[in-house]
């Protein structure tokens, strides 16, 4: 009898240790099932999250315009609203860039335009190309290059796409350019150009 109740002790003991086994199997297969799962979240969120990121960066890259900022009508192919303009010159010491330093202008400083569209009607698109700056020698100039890197320049938003009814939207761009009377800003709504006199 007393072998009877030891073989059942030992199956007793046995069976605890038998289930334990089997339960940490599923829990590595549970682990193996959560990894791709995982993965599949990462890959996820980094497909969904440069939505959300260029949607919180589009209204904090923006500048604020100058209330001094001077307003025109505007109409384009699809739609009509306001632009506003205000400029500036700034060294390159006072320009902030999101990588590195923003090199010095061969001018000693640079011609900054905050330009802010609103649209009334329809869809407008805004662009920096849209602004040149034409000089009294006949010379037409487009943003420097150094535009694109500044901290709230709004560019890196949603610069360039259509913007409809209601929408207001700021950028700023800078321009190499010498600091002489009798420059006009230009902007080209594609259907027309709406000029501005460039402070000296």
């Amino acid at each position: 009898g007393l072998l009877i109740f030891a073989a059942i002790g030992n199956e007793q003991q046995a069976g605890p240790t038998d289930p334990i086994t089997t339960q940490e199997q599923p829990t590595e297969e549970q682990t193996t099932e959560e990894q791709p799962t995982d993965e599949q979240t990462a890959s996820e969120e980094a497909s969904t999250s440069p939505e959300p990121d260029e949607e919180a960066a589009t209204p904090t890259d923006q500048p604020t315009i100058d209330p001094s900022a001077e307003s025109q009508q505007v109409a384009g192919m699809d739609g009509a609203g306001t632009v506003a303009v205000h400029m500036d010159y700034a060294p390159a010491g006072e320009l902030e860039a999101s990588y590195g330093e923003v090199e010095e202008s061969q001018y000693g400083e640079y011609l900054v335009l905050t330009a802010q569209l609103t649209v009334e009607e329809g869809t407008m698109g805004l662009n920096p190309e849209q602004f040149t700056v034409e000089t009294p020698d006949g010379e037409s100039v487009s943003p420097a290059t150094e535009s694109y890197g500044l901290v709230g320049s709004g560019l890196s938003g949603s610069a360039g796409q259509e913007f409809s009814a209601g929408d207001q939207y700021t950028i700023r761009v800078v321009y190499e350019v010498e600091r002489t009377e009798g420059s006009t800003l230009t902007f080209n709504s594609y259907t027309e150009a709406y000029t501005w006199d460039v402070p000296a």
